[in-house]
């Protein structure tokens, strides 16, 4: 999963710089027009920025089951210690 996210992070920045470089000579010369060359900087700079809120969602997500599992261990610890506590009361 870091992985994935890594490169989501990554394409997502590759698509910002592309979308920042399509004003360069050499991109609107391949591109021949202005508005083909706008049109191309929005369609480059929303996938980067669809790549990088994805790849924060992963985060999150990520981080969330993280704590979930931490939660249920320390419930389960906690759980095992009263009942070896009633398990001592009760003998």
């Amino acid at each position: 999963m870091k992985m994935k996210i890594q490169a989501l992070y990554l394409t997502g920045t590759a698509l910002l710089i592309g979308a920042a470089g399509v004003g360069d000579s050499i991109v609107f010369d391949a591109v021949g027009s202005w508005t083909g060359a706008a049109i191309l900087a929005v369609l480059l700079a929303a996938g980067g920025i669809v790549c990088w809120g994805y790849g924060r969602g992963l985060e999150i997500e990520r981080a969330e089951k993280a704590q979930l599992r931490r939660y249920c261990r320390k419930l389960k610890s906690c759980q095992r210690a009263a009942e070896e506590k009633n398990d001592r009361h009760s003998a």
